[in-house]
């Protein structure tokens, strides 16, 4: 979690805020750089995926167009749209592969 007085002490100034989804967007401007942070909830995504998985667990992939993974919004945004956008299949596999990512999969094994 993030603290939003040590954000407003560094100079960041909240720019967005929805209190539905409980995103955040708090931006610094320094000069020519602008810094942007950005929060958002995922715990019962997070929380959502590890049910799907037990669910899942065993199953196999039949058709495979099975649901894989989900990915909060933002992350989606800042760390896989160019991916997407490029058609890197390699990258998104690696990505989702990832062990640091394996909250967001609903589904076991290796893409």
């Amino acid at each position: 979690m993030y603290d939003s007085a040590s954000l407003a002490s560094d100079g960041f100034r909240q720019m967005a805020s929805d209190p539905e989804t409980g995103r955040e967007v708090w931006v610094k401007i320094d000069g020519n750089k602008m810094t942007v942070r950005e929060f958002a909830p995922v715990d019962e995504l997070l929380e959502d995926n590890a049910v799907l998985r037990a669910d899942l667990a065993g199953s196999r992939h039949a058709d495979g167009l099975s649901l894989v993974a989900r990915i909060p919004e933002h992350i989606m945004h800042n760390r896989l749209m160019e991916a997407l956008r490029q058609g890197d299949d390699a990258y998104l596999d690696r990505w989702l592969n990832d062990p640091d990512h394996s909250k967001f999969r609903v589904r076991g094994g290796r893409i």
